[in-house]
């Protein structure tokens, strides 16, 4: 893995700035933005790290969590936590929480179902790992009869689906998958099948339609998103030719957002979309257009923090002495870790701009008292 190389940043209008995609990349070891109303660039490598001096390898999901983006890194085998803007506050999961070669995870009613694959640091092997949300406790493992590889988890009505490659071989053909449900004990199968039947072969990222169906991004052959019904039933075949899918987001403009794999980090991998109804795919940004190229993950929601009014911390559009002691308080929040006001960025005290709230802020704060910032 590499971290990329800087790439000029691409910001789309202000209209769209509360409506934006995170996705992940493996290669560039980064978190991109992306607007979610119609797949285009906002900014490339908007997450490159995990902390001074340590680089990501192999990000697989990033989601919001409250006013947090958690990230999972494959090789790295941990979970980490940043700030809305990008900065990062801590590591929330590591080796020692056995766990090894993560992928996708999931949140639901106060719980992280996190995919694992590995043995290594006493992970399971197999199987997803759960764990508080608020203080990281263990709580225990969910293992499926026959399990080999899973991928992602989602919350799909009373379900709790589980993606999992059940068999890779020689023979594309023989390949078999199988979505488990893991909310019913004993551990239920949701929909299962093989390249030779159904086409469910690989799943990786799975999402739920407006219209209430899954999703599924089969990575397998045939290359394709397979759309299922509550039942588990195959609705729905959309290829995609020679592209490998990853990761998957329905846009509000109706297309399907595609993060995948083609010809290589340097060639086609990238971001797609797919108008279901033609089946026209249409590349949004390639790798081949990126000094350092692309291996695009998983996708999900973003919504930016509020734009920052330097020394207005109670957000009211002015500042007075009304923000004084918020602003005091700030000053007892570094990095922003930890900021209880989510509402109100931690990054309005920084009133010189140096991307920190510090005592070299006072001046620049009391100079602004009077000023608006609407």
């Amino acid at each position: 893995m590499r971290n990329g190389l800087l790439f000029a940043l691409v910001w789309c209008c202000a209209s769209l700035a509360a409506a934006e995609l995170l996705v992940t990349d493996r290669y560039r070891d980064s978190v991109h933005r992306f607007s979610s109303l119609d797949g285009s660039l906002v900014q490339l490598d908007f997450i490159v790290g995990a902390g001074p001096g340590v680089a990501l390898d192999s990000a697989m999901e990033a989601l919001v969590v409250g006013d947090r983006i958690w990230l999972s890194d494959q090789n790295l085998d941990s979970v980490f936590r940043y700030t809305l803007d990008g900065r990062f506050v801590d590591r929330f999961l590591g080796p020692a929480n056995q766990i090894d070669n993560i992928r996708g995870f999931h949140i639901a009613d106060g719980v992280l179902y996190l995919t694992n694959f590995g043995t290594a640091n006493g992970a399971p092997g197999p199987a997803i790992r759960k764990f508080d949300v608020a203080t990281g406790a263990d709580l225990g493992t969910i293992t499926m009869p026959g399990g080999h590889s899973p991928w992602d988890v989602l919350a799909f009505g009373a379900r709790l689906l589980a993606s999992d490659d059940t068999n890779i071989s020689t023979n594309p053909l023989l390949d078999t998958a199988v979505i488990w449900d893991i909310a019913q004990s004993p551990v239920g199968v949701f929909a299962s099948g093989s390249a030779g039947t159904n086409g469910l072969s690989l799943p990786k990222q799975m999402i739920v339609l407006s219209d209430g169906r899954l999703l599924v991004a089969n990575n397998g052959t045939p290359r394709a998103l397979l759309e299922l019904n509550a039942a588990g039933q195959i609705v729905a075949t959309y290829p995609l030719g020679t592209l490998r899918p990853n990761g998957l987001y329905e846009l509000e403009n109706g297309r399907i957002f595609i993060a995948g794999e083609d010809t290589g980090v340097l060639g086609t991998n990238g971001l797609y979309t797919l108008d279901r109804a033609s089946g026209a795919l249409t590349p949004i940004l390639l790798g081949n257009q990126v000094p350092g190229g692309l291996l695009p993950h998983y996708v999900n929601h973003y919504p930016p923090p509020p734009a920052v009014c330097p020394g207005d911390l109670n957000c009211d559009g002015a500042v007075d002495f009304d923000d004084i002691d918020l602003f005091v308080e700030a000053l007892g929040y570094p990095d922003g870790a930890g900021w209880p006001y989510p509402d109100c960025p931690w990054l309005g005290g920084d009133c010189n701009a140096d991307g920190q709230v510090t005592f070299d802020d006072i001046d620049p704060f009391v100079a602004r008292i009077g000023t608006t910032c609407r």
